[in-house]
């Protein structure tokens, strides 16, 4: 796998959990194509973020992931948090369709 993983990055779930969220967005995305056909455009957001609360960072319990992506792209829980403690000005998303 390549980082970071962008919108564009090729959808392929390795698990049960993964292939039930592919599923939920192509049934959104089903439901906005079938809004937009009867015109009555529908909004909505597919968010993709992975390992949103994810292991231990030290790895005592779960996976201890140690690559490039851990240092450049924190656990988005606890950049929250950072956030709401004002250790953190913002939270910084991936992307650059929408102002984050």
């Amino acid at each position: 796998t390549e980082f970071p993983i962008t919108e564009d990055t090729p959808q392929r779930p390795t698990n049960p959990y993964g292939m039930a969220k592919l599923q939920a967005e192509q049934a959104i995305i089903a439901h906005l194509n079938a809004r937009k056909r009867k015109s009555r455009p529908f909004s909505a957001a597919l968010l993709r973020y992975f390992n949103v609360i994810g292991a231990d960072p030290a790895g005592r319990i779960g996976p201890h992931l140690k690559h490039e992506a851990n240092s450049r792209f924190p656990r988005i829980v606890d950049a929250a948090y950072d956030v709401a403690q004002g250790l953190r000005s913002e939270l910084k998303v991936m992307g650059n369709t929408f102002p984050t």
